[in-house]
């Protein structure tokens, strides 16, 4: 995670934030498939790299798009919206996921994340386009 930094850093300068949120949000496709596939808890350990990759790359790019594309006056409004949707899923998942593990397979709930996770790869992939760079310094 912390060593990562360093390396979205740079793939935000070369490319641009959303070029390189296409590639955390690829990445984070990851975390969900080795919880579903793993066969013990020492693979799941594995999952703790992706999702330090996608977590330093979720931190360091979103606001590097905000700052680099909103208009004029309204960072505070899209941090806002941001933050109002990550703690909306943070109170709501794992209260989601433990009133559902006792009616389905825990694997299957993972595949569903697994889903999820490859939808909005592909919104992300769709929605954010090529964009002109911009000559900053």
């Amino acid at each position: 995670w912390l060593f990562s930094y360093y390396s979205w850093g740079r793939m935000i300068d070369r490319l641009t934030p959303t070029g390189a949120m296409r590639r955390v949000f690829l990445i984070g496709v990851a975390t969900p498939v080795i919880y579903m596939l793993a066969p013990n808890a020492w693979v799941v350990q594995v999952a703790g790299v992706t999702e330090g990759l996608t977590s330093a790359g979720i931190d360091l790019g979103w606001l590097t798009a905000v700052l680099h594309y909103a208009p004029a006056g309204q960072v505070l409004h899209y941090v806002t919206l941001f933050n109002t949707f990550v703690g909306l899923r943070a109170a709501t998942a794992p209260f989601l996921a433990g009133a559902l593990i006792p009616y389905v397979n825990v694997r299957s709930l993972f595949a569903v994340c697994v889903l999820l996770q490859l939808a909005g790869t592909w919104i992300m992939w769709r929605t954010a386009g090529p964009r002109a760079r911009s000559n900053t310094a």
